[in-house]
C-alpha cells in the first residue's frame, strides 16, 4: 500500500488509497470549521462529493444530534467513504451514497439544515487523463453553480451552506449565491504563513438576513514554520499531535 493509505485522527481513521481526492491540511481546516458552527445542531446536513467521508465524520464527531447524507459520485471513493464510516464511533449518524447527488436528491424527501461541501476547484483548467481524478478536482459533475441551485432549493429557511474554495473564486460564487437568494454570512481567508496572501476561502451562506456578517483572516504556519494558535486550537480535537 502506498505510504499515505491512512490518515489516523484521535477518533477515527480515514483509508484513502482508493480515492482520487486525499486528506489535505485545507480539508481538515474546512472540516473543523464546519463542525464548530454545527455542533448544537439537531436535525439533518448533506455532505456533497464526500469523497473519503473526512467531513461527514469531523463534522459527525462535534455534532452527535446531526443525521449526515453523505454523496458520492464515485463508486471506489463511496465504497472507501462506507467503510471509513462504519469503522468509527460515529456510523450511526452518517449514511453514504453511491451516486450523483443531482439523482440522489431528484428521490430526496424534505429539506437539509446543513449543506457543506468542499466542491471540485478548477472549472476551467487542464484536466487529468485520469477520470477519477478529473470528477474530484474539476468541475465536470457539479459547478459551482448547481451547487448553490441545489442549496437554494433544498435547504430549511433556517439552514446553511457551507463551502470551501480557493481565494481567487470567492468573490465570483458569493455573487453567484446571492443570485439564488443565498446570502453570506461569514467569510474566513487562510493564507499557508504568516505574512503570505491566502489561499483558500472558507464560506457561509444563509437565505435569511445576517445582521453581523463576519470576515477573518488566519493562517496554517508561522514565521518560524510552527503552527499558529489558530490553527491548533481549531483542529485541537482531531489531530493526534495537537
Amino acid at each position: 500500500m502506498p505510504k499515505n493509505a491512512f490518515f489516523s485522527f484521535k477518533q477515527f481513521c480515514i483509508a484513502q488509497d482508493r480515492c482520487a481526492m486525499k486528506v489535505s491540511t485545507d480539508g481538515c481546516i474546512f472540516g473543523a470549521w464546519v463542525a464548530s458552527q454545527l455542533q448544537s445542531i439537531t436535525g439533518t446536513a448533506l455532505d456533497v462529493g464526500t469523497g473519503t467521508g473526512l467531513l461527514a465524520l469531523m463534522v459527525a464527531q462535534q455534532a452527535p444530534q446531526l443525521r449526515i447524507h453523505a454523496v458520492e459520485i464515485d463508486i471506489a471513493a463511496a465504497e472507501q467513504a462506507a467503510i471509513n464510516v462504519s469503522q468509527s464511533p460515529f456510523a450511526k449518524q452518517i449514511d453514504v451514497f453511491a451516486q450523483s447527488v443531482q439523482d440522489f436528491l431528484h428521490h430526496a424527501v424534505g429539506c437539509y439544515d446543513a449543506i457543506f461541501s468542499n466542491p471540485p476547484f478548477f472549472q476551467y483548467s487542464l484536466h487529468s487523463p485520469v477520470e477519477q481524478r478529473n470528477r474530484a478536482r474539476h468541475t465536470v459533475a457539479l459547478s459551482h453553480r448547481e451547487l448553490i441551485a441545489i442549496a437554494a432549493r433544498h435547504l430549511l429557511p433556517e439552514g446553511h451552506l457551507f463551502t470551501l474554495l480557493p481565494a481567487c473564486s470567492a468573490n465570483t460564487f458569493i455573487l453567484e449565491a446571492t443570485q439564488y437568494g443565498l446570502l453570506l454570512h461569514e467569510q474566513q481567508h487562510w493564507a499557508a504563513r504568516e505574512g503570505k496572501a491566502p489561499h483558500i476561502a472558507l464560506l457561509k451562506f444563509g437565505k435569511l438576513p445576517c445582521a453581523n456578517m463576519t470576515v477573518a483572516h488566519h493562517y496554517i504556519h508561522l514565521p518560524d514554520g510552527s503552527y499558529s494558535p489558530t490553527m491548533r486550537q481549531l483542529l485541537a480535537n482531531y489531530y493526534l499531535y495537537f
